[in-house]
């Protein structure tokens, strides 16, 4: 075997680990990326879930959302206050989702199921008066999906 023939094998098994760790960076970025998109739907689904929690955890959330359902005229300042918060925190939890949904970290699925229930959240008066209230805290985007989202009622209750 020359010198010369050296060479070349060492060329050939230099370019084939230049092959094996590009396929193992590709293996591992899709790995990466399969656990971030696992990460932002457990995370979502957490948050979600800290709503539904805390309106039969928290002593007088359920009923205070019920009566504002309809509308915050009823309301005194701190019912108000209270009502207003609580439907913001449900629409920062939707903008967060929205983001992640136009990053591709959330499943359409998941996103669908989401989109309805907003829908039937925001089929009351008292919701959209919360939103109008701190419309200008959310992004561009977000306000625009938004209103495209609630301007078409799927007719089913909430609860």
């Amino acid at each position: 075997m020359t010198l010369n023939d050296v060479y070349t094998i060492t060329q050939i098994l230099a370019a084939l680990a230049v092959v094996a760790s590009l396929v193992f960076v590709g293996l591992q970025v899709r790995l990466a990326n399969h656990m971030m998109r696992a990460e932002a739907m457990r995370n979502h689904a957490d948050k979600f879930q800290s709503v539904s929690r805390a309106m039969f955890e928290i002593p007088g959330m359920a009923p205070l959302f019920a009566k504002g359902f309809d509308g915050m005229a009823s309301f005194d300042a701190v019912e108000r206050m209270q009502f207003i918060n609580i439907v913001m925190w449900i629409l920062r939890i939707a903008e967060e989702l929205h983001l992640q949904f136009e990053e591709g970290l959330i499943e359409r699925d998941l996103w669908d199921a989401n989109c309805r229930i907003w829908v039937r959240t925001f089929q009351g008066k008292g919701p959209r008066e919360a939103f109008e209230v701190r419309r200008e805290l959310f992004t561009p985007k977000f306000q625009t999906f938004f209103d495209d989202l609630v301007s078409r009622p799927d007719g089913k209750s909430l609860y």
